[in-house]
């Protein structure tokens, strides 16, 4: 998955959870208040809509409702009262067809008031207008309609401009808090990308203490590990190329000579190169095979001086030739371990070997002295030249 991809998951799930909590908290308010603020609004307003229709009322029968007079009744009453007076026939049931009705909607649970004795009518959402009928002989003959004034409409298209500003607004919002949020996954995505394409020394700088640090410092440490694992198999082929090349070179100079005088004493000293190659190839695959965790390790109590000679003993005859033995030193405690007896076996072969190979004639020391947490330590010293500081 893409980190872009990730960002926008982000930013639409917290889109969606300010949207889920703003619908949820605008829905409480309009349930806990709203239907209160429609009721007293609608109650004012049919107070002053009964005063107007009684004005109409008293009007004189000769006088139609259609009149002019009427008209500029209801507009000087609409200035001095801050709303708006319409009158509507009394034909049209409160839930008859909209467009009669001049497209408001009449709320069907909409609320009745009684103002002095005469009962009206609170009309829902969007209007939340009030109507009041007038009467004149005991018969209704309209419907005195009261509106909110143009003010409130223009306070009401403020409001809703005002949501969509503050949507946006947090919208935009969203959008930064994904972004800065999810910046540390796409730095560690970046690092990724640059060790899997062989940069093995980059690492991804970690800032703060929270999870996602947490993971960056996880990821060091793979890299670390992963690092160390690369150079050490480049140092293992590197030596292992070193070490083949002198038993490679002794075996075609003995081919020669084989193909010159051939010969029993000739044909063991190739055996003996074989032997070796082989032994190197059986480390290489040891190395490799403890790299995967692949080597069972079976513990036990094992003598060190008892698995010192017998290592010694393989190398024991070469040794001699060079004028090379062998001087051990036990300290107090120091001479029983619980290991593997065949790892301990092949580590003692490698340095005595390389003791019988390379050392110069005299006297070889091993020392064993016991160390913190119930575990030995073997000290070795040769005359030998030693490991390079670059190896």
């Amino acid at each position: 998955m893409r980190p872009v991809w990730f960002s926008t998951k982000v930013a639409v799930w917290f889109s969606l959870v300010l949207g889920a909590v703003v619908l949820a908290t605008l829905w409480l308010l309009m349930f806990l208040v709203g239907r209160h603020l429609v009721e007293e609004l609608g109650r004012l307003r049919a107070y002053d809509g009964v005063d107007v229709a009684e004005t109409l009322e008293s009007l004189p029968e000769s006088e139609s409702l259609e009149a002019p007079a009427v008209d500029e009744l209801l507009r000087r009453e609409s200035q001095a009262r801050g709303v708006v007076f319409s009158l509507r026939a009394p034909t049209a049931e409160v839930h008859g067809d909209p467009a009669s009705l001049h497209g408001w909607f009449l709320d069907r649970h909409s609320h009745r008031v009684e103002v002095r004795g005469r009962e009206c009518r609170i009309l829902g959402a969007p209007a939340f207008e009030t109507w009041v009928p007038v009467f004149r002989e005991g018969r209704e003959i309209a419907r005195l309609v009261v509106g909110g004034s143009p003010q409130s409409y223009t306070l009401r298209a403020a409001l809703h401009s005002g949501l969509l500003w503050i949507g946006l607004l947090t919208l935009l919002g969203v959008i930064v808090l994904s972004v800065l949020l999810t910046a540390p996954l796409r730095r560690m995505s970046r690092s990724m990308d640059r060790i899997a394409a062989g940069d093995l020394a980059h690492r991804v700088r970690v800032r703060g203490g929270d999870e996602v640090a947490a993971m960056g410092r996880s990821f060091n440490a793979m890299a670390d590990r992963i690092r160390e694992m690369v150079l050490g198999q480049k140092e293992l082929m590197a030596g292992v190329s070193h070490e083949l090349r002198s038993p490679l070179a002794r075996m075609k100079v003995g081919l020669e000579l084989l193909r010159e005088e051939p010969s029993d004493r000739r044909l063991q000293e190739l055996e003996g190169e074989i032997d070796e190659i082989d032994a190197l190839v059986g480390e290489l695959l040891l190395v490799s095979r403890f790299d995967l965790g692949a080597v069972p390790l079976r513990p036990e109590v094992l003598d060190l001086e008892e698995l010192c000679i017998e290592a010694w003993k393989r190398v024991e005859e070469r040794a001699r030739k060079r004028g090379t033995v062998l001087e051990t030193s036990w300290g107090e405690g120091g001479r029983e371990v619980r290991a593997d007896r065949s790892l301990v076996v092949r580590i003692l072969g490698n340095l005595f070997e390389n003791a019988a190979r390379y050392s110069h004639p005299g006297t070889v020391y091993l020392r064993s002295d016991p160390a913190a947490d119930d575990r030995v330590r073997i000290s070795f010293e040769d005359s030998g030249p030693g490991v390079e500081p670059a190896q």
